[in-house]
């Protein structure tokens, strides 16, 4: 399950896209096309390292887009289309360290909205970079109660600002809006730690960390406060970090990275088919010693995704593919970062192998 904000599809749209065309160079190592198909605009990166262009490109496809990334084309443009939903991307970083890119796109319903996510990328090998990859698991635990203390503060700030001005039906509105948000933030900082519920994104120097809005969709125009953006500095940062995290802001320290099975692209077979794979991080209660687990996966001769859901167990994966027509499972081990294991379904049984 990912924390932040889907893309959704739309039928009509006018693009734009900001900051793309970064320069290829030992500065900026990949060079970052913009890329239409049908209704959707996306950046396509290309380097000298084909192989770290492909898991870039096909997680960015994947998580976004449910489907896998079209090959880089140097004289691709984008059409304008006239709507009101418009959907881009600009880049943050891109150095010898890490690739960073924010997917944004607007959309309309009762108010008009935008969604963003953010993405990272380990320059060298293309892998995608996570919050546990960045973060300590007890950084992870006290950033999440550091970040929801700053929110609560501002929400204290604007209800007591909106407690010192003339009350009418809006203000009204707003006080039990935020009052309510308060007082569920205020509980959740009496529970153990579970899940991180913020988004980041890593800058030069910083990293901001946006965590989801008091107000539902109809209930957003009486939000002024929106969502909670909090950017941390190096320095505030510094005793969360992993080795790696570390190396990310450092000029001269380096770290190598290490995928694990979760949160990246994982290529492979199943039976004499080629496949591509990508399995969310694994989420559970504190108490628990099962997780759930979700993800998708494409035969890449046709290139449909195919929806799993399951559990993990120890270093078992059980997985079922999203088919009500006929049960369909995997059950996979994890040895490193590798899974093998049995696809079974249709009275077959094929192996499946797969790795970052």
């Amino acid at each position: 399950m990912r924390l932040h904000k889907k893309f959704m599809p739309v039928i009509a749209c006018a693009f734009w896209l900001n900051n793309v065309n970064a320069q290829t160079s030992n500065e900026h190592p990949y060079h970052i096309q913009r890329h239409t198909d049908g209704d959707n605009v996306m950046p396509l990166v290309s380097s000298s390292n084909t192989q770290a262009d492909k898991r870039i490109n096909d997680y960015l496809f994947i998580d976004a887009l449910s489907q896998l990334a079209t090959q880089p084309q140097a004289k691709k443009t984008v059409t304008p289309m006239p709507a009101s939903t418009t959907y881009g991307y600009n880049v943050v970083r891109n150095d010898r360290k890490v690739l960073a890119l924010n997917l944004h796109m607007g959309y309309c319903g009762a108010y008009c909205e935008e969604s963003n996510a953010s993405y990272h990328f380990d320059a060298q090998t293309g892998h995608h970079i996570g919050l546990t990859d960045v973060f300590t698991n007890q950084g992870i635990a006290q950033l999440d109660a550091k970040i929801n203390q700053l929110n609560i503060a501002r929400i204290e700030r604007t209800v007591k600002h909106l407690k010192s001005i003339k009350r009418d039906d809006t203000t009204e509105a707003q006080l039990e809006l935020y009052t309510d948000c308060l007082n569920s933030k205020k509980e959740r900082a009496k529970e153990p730690f579970n899940t991180f519920y913020s988004t980041f994104q890593i800058n030069n120097r910083t990293v901001t960390f946006t965590s989801d809005r008091c107000s539902n969709h109809a209930m957003r125009a009486l939000d002024d406060i929106g969502d909670f953006d909090n950017s941390l500095s190096l320095t505030q940062l510094t005793p969360y970090l992993t080795t790696y995290g570390k190396a990310l802001f450092s000029q001269t320290a380096s770290d190598t990275f290490h995928p694990s099975a979760f949160g990246q692209i994982l290529y492979g077979t199943l039976g004499n088919a080629r496949i591509t794979m990508l399995l969310e991080p694994p989420q559970s209660p504190n108490d628990a010693n099962e997780s759930s687990v979700s993800g998708q996966y494409f035969y890449n001769q046709y290139k449909t995704s195919i929806e799993l859901y399951g559990s993990l167990k120890g270093n078992t994966i059980t997985l079922t593919e999203n088919d009500e027509r006929t049960p369909k499972t995997i059950t996979l081990t994890i040895s490193d970062a590798s899974l093998n294991g049995f696809w079974q379904g249709e009275g077959k049984s094929h192996p499946i192998s797969v790795k970052p």
